[in-house]
């Protein structure tokens, strides 16, 4: 009786091991439905419009191509704008260093702001958000047309928003 008992035990441990493995794998994300999900969401407003190469990546957010398994990731054609979108898959145990690199762009791009000012609110925005081994980086929606820079921020928070929602329904 004893063994059946903690055999029983046994079992019930084991398949609640195997039961929680399986909810803390990550979520397979299409990051084509993403990119697409974006560009309606921000409509006439999603204003990235040049395709960056993994080069781009590595020169300029300082990512590694060994850290990455698939992405999109598109900018400025002309370096007045700064709207941007990245979507990385990155390689197993790679999407922290990910994070960083872009976390990394994001605070020096914030620090070194000289050529054009009337971007840095927006750039101040701006989000990484990481969502299993998938990380985002989202710079994205209309521009301000006011003036005043409470209104600015906050303007640009919401827009940032629109980003953030639809990323949402994959955590």
């Amino acid at each position: 009786m004893k063994k059946t008992r903690k055999g029983f035990a046994l079992l019930c441990g084991l398949l609640l091991s195997l039961g929680l493995m399986s909810c803390s794998e990550s979520t397979e994300i299409s990051l084509q439905e993403v990119h697409e999900q974006m560009k309606t969401a921000y409509g006439e407003n999603y204003l990235p419009s040049m395709a960056y190469d993994s080069q781009v990546l590595e020169t300029i957010y300082g990512i590694q191509p060994g850290w990455v398994e698939e992405f999109i990731a598109e900018g400025p054609a002309i370096s007045v704008q700064v709207d941007t979108f990245i979507a990385i898959k990155a390689t197993q145990g790679n999407a922290q260093q990910v994070k960083d690199a872009l976390e990394t762009y994001r605070t020096e791009s914030i620090e070194t702001n000289f050529n054009y000012p009337m971007n840095l609110p927006k750039i101040e925005q701006s989000q990484v958000v990481q969502i299993g081994d998938y990380v985002f980086y989202l710079m994205l929606g209309a521009y301000y047309e006011g003036d005043s820079a409470e209104e600015e921020a906050e303007f640009y928070q919401q827009q940032t928003q629109i980003g953030l929602d639809v990323l949402q329904q994959y955590e």
